[in-house]
């Protein structure tokens, strides 16, 4: 695996995705996702979890059931093998995607899908901004800011190296954002659920 890790996303609406994962649901998962209330929740952070166990599977050749996922008290998310393989897990989910990224160092995730109702102009206070004064046009240059932000917190549960994000746009109303070391010698490789 290289350092850099390795990302994929989900479309949640395509059926024809959802039938490539396996539907693994261990003690541990139900624990996870119980603390979701809605059962919406709770399936996309299932699903979530079992598109990771699908990449681990396929670039490590350990089989999805052997794979567990560990929240570490600095909230470091780590997938585990039976085996005894470790290795740095984020997730993330939104209405319409899931994603997941994988590596042997610190990673972070965040996907977002523009919201109607969101109040995105009242929330780039919560920014970390590079100019203070920066101006925010529309929402998509607001959710480029915050997965990056978002992207950084899950980084930093593991790590206080320095960081790049990587941004990319599943579609038109959709950014996704992976925080990976700064040092890595590669972007974050896609691998999509085939």
């Amino acid at each position: 695996m290289a350092l850099s890790g390795y990302f994929s996303i989900i479309d949640f609406c395509s059926q024809d995705q959802l039938a490539r994962l396996s539907n693994i649901k261990s003690k541990a998962d139900d624990k996870y996702i119980a603390r979701y209330k809605a059962p919406d929740r709770q399936n996309a952070s299932l699903t979530v979890r079992n598109l990771a166990r699908y990449i681990l599977s396929l670039e490590t050749g350990i089989p999805e059931l052997e794979w567990e996922f560990i929240v570490l008290p600095n909230n470091t998310r780590i997938a585990v093998s039976l085996s005894g393989l470790e290795l740095y897990v984020s997730f993330s989910h939104s209405k319409n995607f899931g994603a997941v990224a994988i590596s042997e160092a610190a990673i972070g995730i965040d996907i977002e899908e523009i919201k109607n109702r969101r109040p995105w102009k009242e929330m780039t206070e919560f920014l970390d901004l590079p100019l203070k004064n920066t101006a925010i046009q529309n929402q998509i240059e607001f959710l480029h800011h915050w997965t990056a932000l978002e992207a950084k917190i899950k980084f930093r549960c593991a790590s206080e190296k320095a960081i790049i994000n990587h941004h990319y746009r599943p579609e038109k109303h959709t950014i996704l954002c992976v925080a990976s070391p700064y040092n890595a010698s590669r972007k974050p490789e896609f691998i999509p659920l085939i």
